[in-house]
């Protein structure tokens, strides 16, 4: 029987064989990953999509094998597209957390730099809690769900391996959209005059493996007609940041937030 991780190199491999290129997007919940996967659905060079394919491994204890399976059947975005194209390029989206300690099975497919989403962490976890609150969970959800420690890990392998990253912010985004898009492609080499930031809401698309419990995380990105503004830092918000539960927690992750804003591959807009 063949090892992990021959059997992982084997697949990166053939998928690679099967598209022009594979770009990778990253990041902890509730960073606005789903809305920028969103923008790439628009664009030429991407005609394909898979949609968290670790999530059943981590919410359902799938095996790793089965979310290898998940990329080999991505959403194919050609019918949705407003001019046809021809290139075969797939996106692949996943959260920090649900991926873990398998950052090379992600690495080991991309043809492009790793995308890096980052959002205030007060913003981040808070959207997390509410949702979850929402849905009749509680609000208190394992802090390692928050992705941010596994965020710092695989930028750090990034570092560590000399693998090409980007890292995006999610305020940039969300309020500049022209201008941080248009930015990202010419980092990650997608030739992209002016990104398509308009598209018809997609309500009948299925998002992740878990799709029951998962469909009202996606409801507002898939019946969105654009890219919409970022939420504010409201008292609200501060109040929520001060909770014990969370306090140390997202202190922590603030300094994560932070020391990001400084690294060299942040893309800062003018």
């Amino acid at each position: 029987m063949l090892s992990a991780d021959t059997q992982m190199t084997a697949f990166a491999s053939n998928l690679r064989e099967q598209y022009d290129d594979i770009f990778i997007i990253l990041s902890p919940p509730r960073c606005s990953s789903t809305a920028l996967a969103r923008v790439f659905w628009e664009c030429p060079a991407v005609n394909f999509y898979c949609h968290e394919p670790f999530d059943i491994v981590y919410h359902r204890h799938a095996f790793d094998a089965d979310a290898l399976r998940t990329m080999e059947i991505p959403i194919d975005l050609k019918p949705i597209k407003k001019d046809s194209c021809t290139s075969r390029g797939l996106l692949i989206k996943e959260m920090t957390f649900q991926l873990g300690d398998r950052f090379e099975h992600i690495t080991a497919l991309t043809t492009r730099p790793v995308i890096f989403l980052i959002r205030d962490p007060r913003l981040s976890i808070h959207s997390r809690s509410r949702l979850l609150k929402k849905a009749g969970l509680s609000s208190h959800f394992p802090l390692v769900e928050t992705g941010w420690s596994h965020l710092e890990y695989d930028i750090s392998r990034c570092i560590e391996q000399h693998i090409p990253y980007v890292i995006v912010r999610s305020v940039d985004l969300r309020n500049r959209p022209a201008a941080c898009i248009c930015s990202l492609f010419e980092q990650v080499g997608i030739s992209c005059a002016t990104p398509v930031l308009n598209w018809r809401s997609l309500d009948e698309i299925v998002l992740g493996g878990i799709s029951d419990q998962q469909y009202s995380w996606y409801r507002r990105v898939l019946s969105s007609t654009c890219v919409e503004p970022e939420e504010i830092i409201s008292p609200e918000i501060e109040d929520f940041a001060r909770d014990p539960y969370f306090a140390d927690h997202i202190a922590a992750c603030m300094q994560i937030y932070d020391r990001l804003q400084c690294d060299e591959h942040l893309i800062r807009l003018a």
